[in-house]
């Protein structure tokens, strides 16, 4: 008579295939990780050794610009190249990445971009064409003034991500009308909440704010290959398709439908950059205020949309139940590791790696913008004065 197997004979019974059939798929296992583990190894190495510069942005009274002029200075971060195999998989090089920062100390809010030096000319250069009467200086990378971990520091930390695919726009400034700098006087700056909220800062504490960016990569599995890859913008092609439908009759969809294709065409032709976010509010832990985690998170809930993309907090330093943490150390481990991330400017490769979401340039100019004198939050320091150059013919 037919016995039926246990879970435990059923177990047995795999493990010994598993056993048996190790001579042929063990090799190849072992010599994944072995190949992963010199990837790893060759571009730490690579990264320990580039130079980095701080650059703080110091805005002119007046600034009549829109978030296109930013948009334009975005287009220096699209660095794509890293080299041929030889360069990639034994010199293990990399493709630079930057970040892009706002930061509050006890209320004073200041811009910061953090580049390699190879990079900074031309980012200079591109800020400097686009903001006339700006002031950018190399400055010391603020994240030294603060030791966490002396045990006198508290904080809240997060990550971002997008509740859609990445080809779904946010809501961008030409949503909000600030694509016309006449018009947009009478406009909202979505940055404004942000920087409201920086300013609200009391004595002991700090919000940092970074979003790091790189050129996009390949990434994106292709629905018709195993093992394929493509861009982001061949992703929003297929999106495209399949709310077409398979005749792509576009005047058999409904409203929504027809919106989103045409938010996801236009959004694709724009220069898309790999992206990460991150927030952290430090306080001492005297002052520490558990109300600023909220008001942090919500600076991301303007640049969403109910019909697009939207913002969700994604690894934010909390424990959902206690039991999960009865003797606090995995959140305490949370907190430090949020803390070296940020001030490792560490997402798309290691000791920090996470997953990257695409943004293109108008939805990152959305996000990060020097603002006008209309956007003018409590602590934000601006150019009182602006220098002027020598005369031409000043004799030496």
């Amino acid at each position: 008579m037919f016995e039926v197997p246990t879970g435990f004979t059923l177990i047995f019974y795999g493990l010994s295939l598993l056993n048996k059939s190790a001579s042929w798929w063990l090799p190849f296992l072992l010599g994944f990780i072995a190949w992963e583990l010199w990837i790893d190894y060759r571009q730490r190495d690579y990264i320990s050794k580039i130079k980095w510069t701080m650059l703080e942005i110091l805005i002119p009274e007046e600034v009549q610009k829109t978030p296109l002029a930013m948009e334009i200075v975005l287009t220096a971060f699209h660095e794509p190249g890293t080299g041929n195999w030889l360069d990639r998989f034994y010199k293990g090089r990399v493709m630079l990445w930057s970040s892009l920062e706002i930061v509050s100390v006890e209320g004073s809010v200041k811009f910061f971009i953090r580049v390699p030096v190879d990079m900074k000319n031309n980012v200079e250069a591109k800020i400097y064409s686009q903001y006339p009467g700006i002031e950018i200086y190399e400055v010391e990378d603020y994240t030294k003034n603060v030791d966490y971990h002396d045990g006198t520091w508290d904080l809240f930390g997060t990550e971002f991500e997008l509740t859609k695919p990445d080809p779904y726009p946010i809501r961008t400034y030409i949503e909000f009308g600030l694509s016309d700098v006449q018009k947009s006087e009478n406009q909202t700056d979505p940055i404004l909440p942000v920087l409201e909220f920086f300013g609200s800062m009391k004595k002991g504490e700090q919000v940092w704010f970074q979003i790091l960016v790189q050129a996009t990569k390949k990434r994106f599995s292709k629905k018709s290959s195993l093992f394929g890859k493509q861009d982001w913008k061949a992703q929003a092609n297929e999106i495209v398709s399949s709310l077409k439908g398979t005749e792509g009759k576009f005047g058999d969809l409904t409203i929504g439908e027809q919106n989103a294709i045409g938010s996801l065409q236009r959004s694709i032709s724009k220069i898309g950059l790999d992206c990460g976010i991150r927030a952290v509010y430090l306080a001492k832990k005297d002052v520490f205020s558990p109300l600023n985690i909220g008001a942090l998170i919500g600076t991301m809930k303007q640049f969403s949309s109910e019909n697009s993309n939207s913002f969700a907090p994604q690894n934010p330093t909390k424990i959902n139940f206690p039991w999960e943490d009865y003797r606090g150390k995995r959140l305490a481990k949370k907190k430090e590791g949020i803390f070296d991330a940020f001030r490792y400017r560490s997402y798309f490769y290691s000791p920090f790696k996470e997953k990257p979401f695409v943004l293109n340039t108008e939805e990152l100019a959305t996000i990060y913008h020097f603002p006008p004198r209309a956007a003018e939050p409590p602590g934000f320091a601006r150019i009182e004065s602006h220098k002027s150059q020598p005369p031409a013919n000043l004799p030496i």
